[in-house]
Formats: C-alpha cells, sequence, structure tokens
C-alpha cells in the first residue's frame, strides 16, 4: 500500500467533524496569508478578502469533494451559493470591524463567526455522504 493510500485510510477514519475541521483550519489558514499578502501588497480590505476568501474556497471546495465526496453540479452549486453568502458576511464583518480593532482582531472575530456558520451549511452539503 501507497503512503497516499495509507494517510487517505488515516484520514478517512476520523469523525467527520475531525476531518471538517482540520480542514478548516487549514483553509483559513490560507485564506489570511493572502490577506495579508493582499493589504500588504496595497488592496483595501474590501478588495483583498473576497479574493483571498475565493481562492480559499477552491481549496475548501478540492478537500471536501475529496474527503467528503461531495461532488457533483448539485453539490458545487449549494458550496458555491453558501460561500457566496457566507465571504459576504465575512467580508461586510472584517471591514467594519478593521478600523476598531485592526486587521488580526477583525479577522478572528469574523472567521470564527463565519466558521459557525460555514459548519452548519456544509452540515447540509459535504456531510450529507
Amino acid at each position: 500500500m501507497s503512503a497516499r493510500m495509507a494517510l487517505t485510510r488515516q484520514v478517512t477514519a476520523l469523525p467527520k467533524p475531525v476531518r471538517f475541521a482540520a480542514l478548516g483550519l487549514f483553509v483559513t489558514g490560507l485564506h489570511y496569508l493572502i490577506l495579508r499578502a493582499g493589504v500588504a501588497g496595497g488592496l483595501p480590505v474590501i478588495v483583498a478578502n473576497p479574493l483571498a476568501f475565493a481562492l480559499a474556497f477552491c481549496v475548501s471546495y478540492a478537500g471536501n469533494s475529496r474527503i467528503f465526496g461531495a461532488s457533483g453540479a448539485r453539490a458545487a452549486g449549494l458550496m458555491v451559493s453558501g460561500y457566496l453568502g457566507i465571504m459576504g458576511i465575512n467580508t461586510a464583518l472584517l471591514a467594519g470591524l478593521d478600523d476598531f480593532v485592526g486587521l488580526t482582531p477583525a479577522f478572528v472575530l469574523a472567521t470564527g463567526f463565519c466558521a459557525v456558520l460555514s459548519y452548519l451549511w456544509n452540515r447540509h452539503v459535504a456531510f450529507r455522504r
């Protein structure tokens, strides 16, 4: 058995919420790094966040498809529509909080709230299988 197959078996043996959380933490870190790079490059938060969120979503979708088997046109449509709504909420919270508490605390607060929304949404999309 290849190392990749062995790792896949170990990962799929974990409970779905643990797999979702691990993927979510990875994608959140990626989102934050892209956001910081965009802001450091001169983009306003309201522009940098949707770009970072969209790139992180691509990784999230690929991971959810691979780990949970959420694929196909219906799953893709549900995931995209859910994440567009969550991205809007995340961007609004981030832009609103940034001036009051700074980018990093605003990111933690906005993303923490949206992580709960994302988990609830994915219970109906990614966890169905």
